[in-house]
């Protein structure tokens, strides 16, 4: 049985919703790793140089997964942007137009009853 257009809109937009959290807990998971990032720094200032090529590398990793990360949010943001973008299209933009195509018809029916009734008015006098 189809859907109706509001409940395929209701379910695109809960698919949204659980695609936009998913990307708020990678959004801190870029947060943790930047503290992350700071605290190998913190650490390798106060070590002295005697391990700084395990702290080196350590950072590096860190700055690798972040990197890719951030970049996988930044993609999947692109995406989500495109997707409401074409639900503005689908069904928000086709229902603005409906209700102004609306609007203009029962001006247009009223216009045709006024000119209904003023003949009707006429011929009775």
């Amino acid at each position: 049985m189809p859907q109706t257009l509001d409940q395929a809109t209701a379910n695109r937009v809960q698919e949204r919703a659980v695609a936009l959290e998913s990307i708020d807990k990678r959004l801190s998971s870029i947060l943790e790793m930047g503290a992350a990032s700071i605290d190998v720094i913190q650490r390798s200032s106060h070590e002295g140089t005697g391990d700084q090529e395990a702290v080196k590398q350590e950072f590096k990793e860190v700055m690798q997964q972040y990197q890719e990360l951030v970049l996988s949010v930044n993609s999947d943001l692109r995406k989500e942007v495109e997707l409401l973008y074409e639900a503005w299209h689908k069904d928000v933009l086709p229902l603005n137009l409906q209700a102004k195509a609306n609007t203009f018809g029962r001006l247009k029916q009223d216009e045709i009853w006024a000119k209904i009734r003023a003949q009707i008015d006429e011929n009775k006098e």
